[in-house]
């Protein structure tokens, strides 16, 4: 499940047709017991006797998944680990080499935390040269204290440009959810940014309420609205630019980087 969530509640009506589309990749989710999410939400919290003790068997798992399953392509992600001095940076990078000494030909996706800031911690993950480098920018900046009280809009930012700085091949990739309380001009504004530090791909999906307890959808923006933002993306600099009620970070992952790789190596 996307963190921000990907059902909605038996209270609220859900206007879009309940079909989920099957990818051939799988998503693992790393470090996830003792986790601090950004979302004003309840689960489960740091725990003292965990802190900086990685899932030893973790990549060594994933990697004998991967080739069990046959997986072409594979997005990892992580909970958000702060509680860890490197956010768990070390551990992707041990995930990554664990996956292509098993499957040299599949192609790995990353979806990061911000890391807190910590440039040191990105390069880590930068030098093992990923396929796609994802962290997502979730919502609009006005939102941030409500929606993300514990993440920053402009350290989001600088995670994604450092990317591109330290490898300028590097595919970069970012994500929305709407239906928060934000406005269409503030949606733009986010893809403005977006473009200036060239990030490549910019994926949108509708934010549906997990359970009672987490923040209530707003709206349900529109399909017409949806392919708005789509093709003003594109129109800004965007490569490729996903948006659809359903669309999720890893939705339709391994078409969406080709067709980029595809266009960058013409």
């Amino acid at each position: 499940y996307h963190r921000s969530g990907c059902r909605s509640s038996p209270s609220q009506a859900y206007p879009y047709p309940l079909l989920i589309p099957l990818d051939p990749f799988n998503s693992p989710r790393l470090l996830s017991q003792p986790t601090q999410e950004h979302y004003k939400q309840p689960g489960p919290q740091p725990c003292e006797r965990h802190k900086d003790k990685a899932f030893g068997k973790e990549p060594e798992n994933i990697a004998l998944a991967v080739k069990e399953l046959g997986l072409r392509y594979i997005v990892i992600t992580s909970v958000t680990r702060d509680d860890l001095s490197d956010g768990g940076a070390n551990h992707f990078v041990k995930v990554i080499e664990a996956i292509r000494k098993l499957n040299p030909s599949s192609k790995i996706e990353l979806l990061i935390p911000d890391f807190q800031g910590k440039m040191e911690a990105l390069h880590l993950i930068l030098d093992v040269k990923p396929y796609v480098l994802n962290h997502n920018i979730e919502t609009v900046p006005r939102l941030y204290s409500i929606i993300r009280p514990k993440a920053n809009y402009k350290v989001s930012l600088q995670i994604l440009k450092e990317a591109k700085k330290y490898n300028p091949k590097q595919i970069t990739k970012s994500g929305l959810m709407v239906g928060l309380g934000e406005k269409s001009i503030e949606i733009i504004q986010v893809m403005k940014d977006l473009c200036e530090i060239n990030c490549d791909i910019l994926t949108i999906g509708q934010y549906l309420r997990p359970s009672k307890e987490h923040y209530p959808v707003i709206e349900f923006i529109t399909p017409e609205q949806f392919e708005y933002y789509k093709q003003k993306g594109l129109q800004l600099g965007f490569k490729n630019v996903i948006s659809a009620p359903l669309v999720r970070s890893s939705y339709l992952a391994e078409q969406v980087s080709t067709s980029i790789h595809q266009v960058e190596t013409i």
